[in-house]
């Protein structure tokens, strides 16, 4: 028999059955403060010896009883959004009643047209209990969701930290489905503000802007003199990395340990670079035809030119992230300069015949395939995703995606005012806009699941580069003047300003 009436901030699975259970499958549950997964670098851990329980297989920690449903839960908003969680107390099942006092808003199942989205916190109840001290319910971060189904972490139910849920929407309400002896309450999403208070300007007097890269820790960019940059994403400090490179910069990447970016001079030529993130000496990997985009790999740094050079004619080429010889993968057309990478191929725009098409080729190189032609217009931004490839062509203001094996090509969005960069995660895709006029600059966001496209943020100026973090999405304004550049965040599930 547990003794439960003086504990708090648990969560219990099935008190009946799950003992039994336990008892023959105790050698397979991974022991006490075991990692058994994580999102976004959170550890969720082992309950050990009382998996599936009201117990706690350790004594209270900063976020409560560990390894609790309820302690992961904590942890976790404390870590990925900075928030004091220490003051939230409750069993699992009260956080939906607590929402607004958490600083929540709350979405009911089987009620709201909302749909649950990553980073969400997802509240169960038993549907009935032997005894009032036995109704803890169980609470879980949502980490993705897809139009049927949708994926959570949590502690203290599944042995690996994970489960996928089914979910639908009928009669104009979501409805996550049952899950065992569990019902779910519905959905936490922290509150924001309105738009205009959630933009942040995180750098400024910046000149040239060209490209963004992102990690857990940083963000980076190139400037048109040739200065790296890098900025802290939990506190926005800004430090320079590179000052001393005299040729613009263009497109830029980083891995764990180092910047890798393309820079162009005059005569069309131009160079590859590596330093460490930490800053340090600059390293030339290769020269280069005016390359633009760039990628990285475990092994290999690509880049697609622009315009034929010194170096003969323009192409997708790579060099090993240690040097090395340059080795061409495909030089057949002209006018690449924008590409994108998945794990077998590359992926890039490029004329040949007088039309503009996109093509694919082999990281190994070989025989270039066509997925799109004729094109009505130039593509100046790639991306590929769960195999598909987007693209947008700035001219006739058109998003685009096709499979990486080719076959129909489907149009996500039109009317679109000179379309710049991409950056697209499992649930939306998101561009820039220059506008017709300037200062009518705009970021959009369209859902994958809904194609359904918002504007977020409108009023900018010659917003180009956009990148996202777990958090805020980001984005470069070059601004009216040579030295008016600039570099903001939004809160990556922001309420729009305008739906189309």
């Amino acid at each position: 028999m547990y003794k439960l009436p003086y504990l708090r901030s648990v969560c219990v699975i099935c008190l009946i059955s799950i003992t039994l259970q336990a008892q023959s499958a105790i050698s397979a549950v991974p022991s006490c403060g075991e990692p058994i997964n994580s999102y976004r670098g959170i550890v969720a851990k082992s309950n050990g010896q009382f998996h599936a329980s009201p117990e706690s297989c350790n004594e209270y920690g900063i976020y409560g009883l560990r390894y609790q449903c309820v302690e992961y839960v904590k942890r976790f908003y404390s870590e990925a959004y900075e928030i004091d969680t220490t003051n939230w107390t409750g069993d699992a099942y009260q956080y939906f009643d607590n929402a607004s006092k958490l600083g929540f808003d709350y979405y009911t199942n089987r009620v709201s047209q909302t749909p649950p989205l990553p980073d969400d916190l997802l509240v169960y109840k038993q549907k009935s209990c032997r005894e009032p001290y036995e109704c803890f319910g169980h609470v879980a971060i949502v980490t993705n969701t897809s139009p049927s189904s949708i994926n959570i972490i949590e502690q203290n139910w599944s042995q690996t930290g994970i489960a996928n849920l089914n979910y639908s929407y009928s009669n104009d309400a979501y409805k996550i489905h049952d899950r065992g002896s569990f019902s779910v309450l519905g959905w936490l999403r922290l509150k924001y503000t309105n738009t205009e208070s959630q933009l942040t300007v995180v750098a400024s007097g910046l000149s040239g802007l060209n490209r963004l890269a992102i990690d857990q820790t940083n963000m980076y960019w190139t400037e048109s003199s040739g200065i790296v940059k890098k900025l802290n994403l939990s506190n926005d400090t800004l430090t320079p990395l590179v000052t001393s490179i005299s040729s613009g910069g263009a497109g830029i990447v980083v891995d764990n340990s180092y910047i890798y970016w393309a820079a162009t001079s005059g005569g069309g030529s131009g160079n590859i670079y590596k330093t460490s993130v930490l800053g340090g000496s600059v390293t030339p990997l290769a020269y280069a035809n005016q390359p633009w985009d760039i990628a990285v790999d475990s092994e290999y740094v690509y880049w697609a030119e622009a315009n034929g050079g010194p170096y003969g004619t323009n192409a997708i080429r790579k060099v090993h992230i240690d040097g090395g010889p340059m080795i061409t993968i495909a030089s057949n057309g002209t006018l690449h300069g924008v590409m994108a990478i998945d794990s077998n191929n590359v992926y890039f725009r490029y004329m040949r015949s007088n039309t503009w098409r996109i093509g694919k080729v082999s990281k190994n190189g070989g025989a270039i395939i066509d997925l799109a032609t004729n094109l009505t217009s130039h593509p100046v931004a790639i991306a590929v995703d769960a195999g598909e490839v987007f693209w947008i062509e700035e001219n006739t203001g058109v998003l685009n995606k096709v499979s990486i094996d080719g076959g129909v090509v489907t149009p996500l969005a039109i009317g679109l005012q000179k379309p710049q960069r991409l950056a697209i995660d499992a649930n939306n895709i998101y561009w820039t806009e220059l506008g017709n006029i300037v200062g009518t600059g705009t970021i959009k966001r369209m859902s994958r699941a809904e194609g359904i496209t918002n504007i977020i943020k409108s009023g900018l100026f010659n917003p180009t580069a956009i990148t996202m973090g777990n958090i805020y999405i980001y984005w470069a304004e070059q601004g009216i003047n040579s030295t008016d550049g600039s570099i903001s965040k939004i809160y990556k599930s922001v309420s729009p300003e305008d739906s189309n």
